[in-house]
């Protein structure tokens, strides 16, 4: 199956679980994917608390937790669980 001509919409997820909620027409898909953060964490008031990790074309990634809303934050892969 060729993976490069396939064009998502606005809420698909893809094959590796991310949602597609917003498309631009170049295309650039902004996604996200539920997340939580290990224990072990360096910042330990964000340890085991969910959320989304958010990627975008244009911003990067970026993370937002469910108990900090509006607040973009930034953790190591390893920090979370996918």
């Amino acid at each position: 199956m060729n993976t490069l001509n396939i064009r998502y919409k606005s809420g698909d997820t893809t094959a590796n679980g991310f949602e597609v909620i917003e498309l631009r027409l170049k295309p650039i898909y902004k996604m996200r994917k539920r997340v939580t953060i290990k224990k072990n964490v360096f910042q330990k008031k964000y340890a085991g608390k969910k959320g989304w990790i958010y990627t975008d074309g244009e911003l990067g990634t970026w993370y937002e937790l469910d108990d900090f809303p509006g607040k973009q934050l930034r953790f190591m892969d390893i920090e979370c669980t996918y």
